[in-house]
């Protein structure tokens, strides 16, 4: 684990448990969370995340295109991702239990 994410935490979207997330998906998505600079930019490698969660590119691809099927996951330009926000999701959580 890098200096960077030593002491990091993973906020995961309330939407991805909503939206089905398995939880090879939500490890991405966590792995995703600690690597955001403060604007929620995510700028990484395939290297980076392999070595964050120890696994294979393969593993990686196939669950970042799943997590981008789900609207999880927004990848800007080559290695840029955002994590979205789904504000109507957060809004309505923030209710509380009824």
């Amino acid at each position: 684990m890098s200096k960077e994410t030593k002491n990091r935490f993973a906020v995961i979207p309330a939407s991805a448990f909503k939206k089905g997330a398995k939880p090879q998906q939500i490890a991405l998505l966590a792995a995703f969370s600690i690597l955001a600079d403060d604007k929620g930019v995510i700028k990484t490698n395939y290297s980076t995340l392999c070595d964050l969660i120890n696994v294979s590119k393969g593993w990686i691809t196939s669950n970042l295109r799943k997590l981008i099927e789900l609207n999880l996951i927004k990848k800007h330009d080559n290695n840029v991702f955002s994590i979205v926000n789904d504000e109507d999701f957060v809004q309505s959580s923030e209710q509380g239990l009824v």
